[in-house]
């Protein structure tokens, strides 16, 4: 059984850093079960996009901030309310391969046999350093 994955992105004026296609590359990926994003009192149209986003995705949990609270409360708040043991982290400005998580797991295996098939990615620094190397 594959593990499934809770997918975090904060925003504060989202759109003018891709955040369409930050949310679109995310919405790819199938072990992605639930995906929150949280609008942190952006003040173009980013809320807009994310609704109408929501609309098309189940997967989609929206938190709004009426005001701009920050990237730590904001994470913070979409954590209170995840369904996942597995999360990750994705910023408005980025953007996933379709085979990102199932190339982090698979290379996490092979580093680390024993682990379970429940590979926890909420390991920033490992997601970080096999997304840098899958860069190069």
């Amino acid at each position: 059984m594959f593990y499934m994955i809770t997918v975090i992105t904060p925003t504060y004026n989202g759109i003018s850093k891709g955040l369409n296609r930050s949310i679109n590359s995310v919405l790819q990926i199938d072990t992605v079960q639930e995906y929150i994003i949280i609008v942190d009192g952006s003040n173009d149209s980013s809320y807009e996009l994310c609704k109408e986003l929501k609309k098309r995705d189940k997967r989609i949990k929206l938190i709004l901030n009426n005001t701009n609270m920050g990237w730590t409360y904001s994470v913070s708040k979409a954590i209170d309310q995840i369904s996942n043991k597995w999360i990750t982290i994705h910023n408005d400005d980025d953007w996933l391969l379709p085979t990102f998580f199932s190339g982090v797991r698979n290379q996490t295996l092979k580093t680390a046999p024993s682990l379970s098939q429940n590979v926890p990615i909420s390991d920033l620094e490992r997601l970080a350093a096999y997304h840098a190397q899958a860069s190069e």
